[in-house]
């Protein structure tokens, strides 16, 4: 209604504030009251649609922070495990160069071995 150059106190006593109207000094008329009125009207809004819209709309918006807070602790779960497998991971890639260089000694050994057969003669 402020749009529509409707004073405050006139808002006021519309919106059932009775008591903004100083009627000592102010007494509009029921024709100026709707003049007022009329003059601010197409600025007015009608809240029972937009109330139920509203609310579905923080419902929405609940249901999304609730859906992300979800998949965050998805995402928490999946890097743990993830950080635990790389580990592991780590872990066999060490375990299996030791055993190649185990494997690698041992070939040695029996390669020692047989050359040193070799040489007595025995094979």
């Amino acid at each position: 209604m402020t749009y529509g150059g409707v004073q405050d106190k006139y808002i006021e006593f519309f919106a059932g504030h009775l008591d903004t109207l100083d009627r000592a000094y102010n007494k509009p008329t029921t024709d100026q009251l709707l003049e007022i009125y009329l003059r601010g009207e197409p600025y007015l809004r009608i809240y029972d649609e937009s109330a139920e819209e509203i609310a579905k709309t923080k419902e929405e918006i609940k249901d999304t922070r609730d859906h992300v807070r979800d998949i965050q602790i998805e995402n928490l779960m999946t890097k743990s495990k993830l950080d635990e497998m790389e580990r592991k991971n780590a872990d066999l890639a060490k375990r299996l160069n030791e055993i190649g260089s185990q494997k690698q000694r041992e070939e040695d050994v029996v390669a020692c071995v047989m050359a040193e057969l070799k040489k007595r003669g025995i094979e």
